[in-house]
């Protein structure tokens, strides 16, 4: 049998059957992995082990989402601190376009008499 990987389906179909041959090639897939041995042992003990895997995988999960909303919230305010660093400053002593007095220029005559 190939060496597979422990994955959530393995854990699910160990933890909920009462098969003692399906836990059996269970096992003999996991024997490799010493924490994933660790932890079917841990939860092997309990009524209702397959209810405490996935709080345990829903609390893992809360904190990863929290921890990467953490993250792209830093990311978004330093960006918006290089943005507002970047952005030229406008002189005070600079006349405003709207300000400028309108200046009349003489017209030229190329042609007088």
């Amino acid at each position: 049998m190939k060496n597979m990987k422990a994955n959530r389906a393995l854990f699910k179909k160990y933890l909920r059957t009462s098969d003692q041959q399906t836990k059996y090639q269970a096992e003999k897939i996991l024997t490799d992995d010493n924490f994933a041995m660790e932890a079917l042992e841990g939860f092997k003990g309990q009524e209702d082990a397959w209810q405490s895997f996935e709080a345990f995988d829903r609390k893992y999960q809360q904190k990863k989402r929290r921890q990467n909303m953490s993250l792209l919230g830093l990311a978004l305010l330093v960006s918006i601190i290089i943005g507002w660093n970047l952005i030229p400053a406008t002189p005070h002593n600079k006349p405003n376009l709207k300000e400028k007095a309108v200046v009349k220029v003489p017209s030229i005559k190329i042609h007088q008499k």
